[in-house]
């Protein structure tokens, strides 16, 4: 229902923009937590294990938390705006992402600005 809301609200280009701006925003957060990563465990690795390296270590855990979180988040944002996109083409008049959405559920109903011919994206 998100996509449908939003896609009515900014159109689908701005939309697929926002999506994929966004995306990478958390895969970079992504690739930066696994710096802090790498160099955490260099910190750790050759001492012997002082309240200092378990909590760097614990650090090091909660980072990896939040690597996690934000790599399964680029993947679904992507995902989701490839899934729309295509399926975002009229069949009649071939205009890419020039529709509105007629319905706000979880298979949104559009109709082409173009030629009015309405299809179903699931």
């Amino acid at each position: 229902m998100e996509p449908a809301r939003s896609i009515g609200k900014l159109g689908f280009r701005r939309w697929y923009e926002r999506q994929l701006t966004e995306g990478f925003a958390w895969l970079v957060t992504c690739l930066l937590c696994a710096v802090v990563i790498a160099a955490g465990i260099e910190s750790i690795w050759p001492r012997l294990m002082t309240w200092r390296a378990l909590a760097m270590l614990v650090f090091v855990y909660l980072v990896g938390l939040i690597c996690s979180f934000a790599l399964r988040r680029f993947l679904l944002l992507l995902t989701r705006a490839e899934r729309v996109a295509a399926q975002s083409t009229c069949a009649h008049c071939g205009a890419n992402g020039r529709y509105e959405v007629l319905g706000e559920t979880a298979r949104m109903q559009v109709r082409c600005r173009k030629c009015a011919h309405e299809w179903t994206i699931p």
